[in-house]
Order: structure tokens, then C-alpha cells, then sequence
């Protein structure tokens, strides 16, 4: 990592991670399981969504770092860099994940949420505080950004919780949530 990389992406994740977790606390089964609607998540669904990403991300990183880089040509990164900053947790364009991020059932407990989210993200902040990886010498395709260096998506997952603690704050303030 770059000088001044690693502080913007450590300070998102933390904020990411708290506001999650404050969204979670003392949720019900009921409120963990609520939709708004037949064709939307539950908040449970979409912690079990945010969970699945960042694991199969960082898992995908770990792999790519093992091998050397064959990115002949590097761009200059600010421009993608500053996009991603933007416009990864504003949820005014709606995305629909790729079938592998999708959720299969959700979580229906909310502690077992609550441990998933710190578990994964304890991981991510391990391995962004110790990494000397050549980040910026890796790509791996965005289905929506298109060819993004490992960094960038560091930047991606430290908004993408984020944007899904959006989508619960929308949940919970859906009239028919159930009440604690």
C-alpha cells in the first residue's frame, strides 16, 4: 500500500462495522426477519449478504496476492479511486448482486448476526493493517466498475457495509417493522 491508503480504508471499515453494528442491537427475530415486501431482503438477509461478500472478497485478494503481478500497465488510479469513494454507498442506484453474494436464508438471530459481521470484518482489518501487498498490481473485475486493483477494492468493501446499513436503516423505517 501507498502512503496515505491505508488510513481512509481502516477509518471506513471501522465506521462501516459500528454503524452496522448500532443498527443491530437488540433487533428481534421478527425485526431480523421482517420484509418490507415479498421481492426485498430482510435485515438478516442483508447482513448475511455483507458477510458473504466481504469473506469471498478477501478470500479472492488473499489468492490473487499469492500470485505475481502481470499488470504490465498501471494506470493512474485517482480517478476510479475517487468514483468508488462516492458512489459505492449511495443507494440511489440499485444493484442486484451477483448470484454467488446472494443470500440463502438469512440470519435469524441477531447475535449470531452480530458475531458474523465483527468476525469478518476483524479479518479485513488484520490483513489492511499488515499488508506490504503490491495491491495496485492485481485486478479483478467489478461486474458494475469494471477492473478494479485489490486497493480499490478495499475502498469497495469499506463502503459496501455502508451502503447495506443503509438499506437497514430503509428496512426499519418501513411502517409495518415490527416494534421491539
Amino acid at each position: 500500500m501507498q502512503p496515505g491508503e491505508r488510513r481512509p480504508v481502516l477509518d471506513q471499515l471501522a465506521a462501516s462495522e459500528a454503524h452496522l453494528l448500532r443498527l443491530l442491537e437488540d433487533l428481534t427475530p421478527e425485526q431480523l426477519a421482517f420484509r418490507g415486501a415479498p421481492d426485498r431482503r430482510s435485515i438478516g438477509e442483508v447482513v448475511e449478504h455483507v458477510v458473504r461478500v466481504e469473506n469471498a472478497l478477501m478470500r479472492a485478494i488473499g489468492k490473487r496476492i499469492e500470485e505475481p503481478s502481470t499488470r504490465t500497465e498501471r494506470p493512474d488510479p485517482a480517478r476510479l479511486d475517487a468514483i468508488l469513494w462516492k458512489h459505492v454507498a449511495n443507494r440511489t442506484r440499485r444493484v442486484v448482486a451477483p448470484e454467488q453474494a446472494r443470500p440463502s436464508g438469512g440470519f435469524t438471530v441477531t447475535i449470531e448476526a452480530i458475531e458474523a459481521v465483527r468476525a469478518a470484518r476483524s479479518r479485513t482489518v488484520e490483513f489492511v493493517t499488515v499488508t506490504e501487498a503490491d495491491l495496485r498490481g492485481h485486478v479483478i473485475p467489478h461486474f458494475v466498475f469494471g477492473d478494479l486493483d485489490l486497493y480499490q477494492w478495499l475502498i469497495f468493501l469499506s463502503l459496501h457495509g455502508s451502503r447495506h446499513a443503509a438499506q437497514i436503516e430503509e428496512i426499519k423505517a418501513d411502517p409495518a417493522f415490527p416494534k421491539a
